[in-house]
């Protein structure tokens, strides 16, 4: 009789199936980048002014231009204009704050000469007799 030699299976080692793994990787990302190419190829056609995708005229683009233009003109012309009545305000607020903080130094220095002259009179006043005192206060009192 014949015996049958067992025949055993090729087993895939590890690397093997890391192999297999980058290869199929590697043809995936082949075919994503080839679409992606594709698509920026079409993208660039679109941009460049491919006849059936931009049929705008050269004379509506140089009228898009002024308009663009004149819309720019505006805009700044606002923005100076606004820039403006923001600094008048500012000045202005700035100004009232000054007026306000000199009239109010003023007070303050007007009370303070004052207490000081008064309240040296009124020490020399103190030290007179009583019935000096009361002349001076109905002569002050006039």
């Amino acid at each position: 009789m014949v015996e049958e030699i067992p025949v055993k299976k090729p087993v895939l080692g590890k690397s093997a199936y890391i192999k297999i793994g980058l290869i199929l990787l590697f043809v995936i990302a082949g075919v994503v980048v080839a679409k992606k190419a594709d698509l920026a190829k079409k993208n660039i056609a679109a941009i460049l002014g491919n006849q059936s995708v931009n049929k705008k005229s050269r004379e509506d683009n140089i009228l898009d231009f002024d308009n663009l233009k004149d819309q720019s003109k505006e805009l700044a012309d606002q923005a100076i204009n606004t820039s403006k009545n923001l600094g008048n305000e500012v000045l202005g607020e700035a100004t009232k704050l000054t007026t306000q903080i000199a009239s109010q130094s003023a007070s303050v220095v007007s009370s303070f000469i004052i207490e000081n002259a008064v309240g040296s009179v009124m020490k020399q006043i103190n030290k007179l007799p009583e019935a000096q005192q009361e002349e001076i206060k109905k002569y002050i009192c006039k």
